[in-house]
């Protein structure tokens, strides 16, 4: 879509009216709303019905400004580590700075697309050489973009624990993108009708677990996942309260698959219409069609004047294959997938290693 055509609104972001070894396959009825849904450089043109609303963070202990430590937000989202050699950290800002495309001679004109599990954040929490590092990137003026498969719900404590809670963050593997000034206001939302999926993928796996994205509240699941694994959710009274609305994201999780089997069989239902990645475990994100972070990244890029070769992306995941391929630089993190790491330009460290804030660190270098 031609950048010249696009501009900002943004909206309330609706609740419920009720109380990583195979490539992203392409599968919907993504609703566009041209004059509601794109993004335009300069000041936002709110909309009548645009507003702030507050995520459910109680409970999570994250807090704004923190003091600089190993990181309070602790979870079960994120990947185990992955038990490489340690290299020194100098050393990776080094090999880091000597992977560096030409870049900007502005570091306003930067843009650092970033993943959040396995990438800044580790089963321990956020660590203070990350927090450093994204503090220092936005001290110069860079754009420190989140970008993630989590839903709203998920996001908001770790833009807390780090705090960027002035810029954006791209949610639900590009379906939301929101402008966080102190609270999230959405800037664009893609939806699909995830019932047909739904019921291909419960004819191929009955004892599946699904679960809609209800943003602001978390997600709406079919019953109860595995303990830990989701911060904010809600168990539906039927499955109709499940697939019959529109989505951002459909989750599907098969707690008692193997992740290789269970990846094998969700790209041998070759769903259509929608796009679909599998995380680490068993579990897969499926969302509107032509839909990505990369595809979210590009409009704000747009947006924010941000030429392409100050596109910097780091992921770790199957679901940051397309913004490591948009990025003019992306970097894998070292605990990756090989198809992760053969879409990058460059490999870092992995997250208990402080990689991302290795690239972060000789980006800055150059300013």
């Amino acid at each position: 879509m031609d950048g010249s055509y696009q501009y900002l609104e943004l909206h309330h972001l609706p609740g419920s009216t009720t109380g990583s070894a195979s490539e992203e396959r392409s599968c919907s009825n993504t609703q566009w709303n041209p004059g509601n849904n794109t993004l335009v450089g300069g000041a936002p043109r709110k909309s009548p019905a645009s507003g702030r609303f507050r995520v459910l963070t109680s409970g999570l202990a994250s807090v704004h400004g923190r003091p600089r430590g190993v990181g309070s937000v602790k979870n079960l989202l994120s990947p185990p580590l992955s038990g490489l050699p340690e290299t020194p950290f100098e050393q990776l800002v080094d090999e880091a700075a000597a992977s560096l495309p030409g870049l900007p001679e502005d570091p306003s004109d930067l843009l650092f697309a970033l993943d959040i599990d396995g990438t800044l954040l580790h089963p321990g929490g956020v660590t203070p050489r990350v927090f450093d590092a994204l503090q220092e990137a936005q001290e110069v003026g860079a754009h420190v973009v989140i970008a993630t498969g989590r839903g709203v719900a998920s996001t908001a404590p770790v833009v807390n624990e780090v705090a960027l809670t002035h810029g954006w963050t791209v949610c639900s593997n590009g379906a939301l993108t929101l402008r966080w000034e102190g609270e999230p206001e959405v800037a664009t939302r893609h939806d699909f009708d995830p019932r047909e999926v739904a019921e291909q993928v419960l004819q191929a796996i009955p004892s599946a677990l699904l679960a809609r994205d209800e943003e602001a509240l978390g997600l709406l699941v079919s019953a109860p996942f595995p303990r830990g694994e989701l911060l904010f959710h809600q168990v539906a009274n039927d499955l109709e309260e499940v697939i019959g609305r529109r989505t951002t994201k459909l989750v599907v999780r098969a707690p008692e698959m193997d992740r290789e089997h269970f990846a094998q069989m969700m790209h041998l239902l070759e769903l259509e219409g929608c796009e679909l990645s599998v995380g680490w475990t068993a579990w897969a994100d499926i969302g509107p069609m032509g839909v990505t972070k990369a595809s979210a990244l590009e409009d704000l890029a747009v947006a924010l004047g941000v030429p392409s070769h100050g596109t910097i992306a780091i992921g770790d995941g199957m679901n940051d294959i397309a913004m490591l391929r948009w990025a003019a630089h992306g970097v894998a993190m070292g605990s990756a997938d090989s198809a992760v790491i053969n879409a990058a330009d460059a490999t870092t460290g992995p997250v208990e290693h402080d990689g991302a804030a290795a690239v972060i660190r000789a980006v800055l270098q150059q300013y």
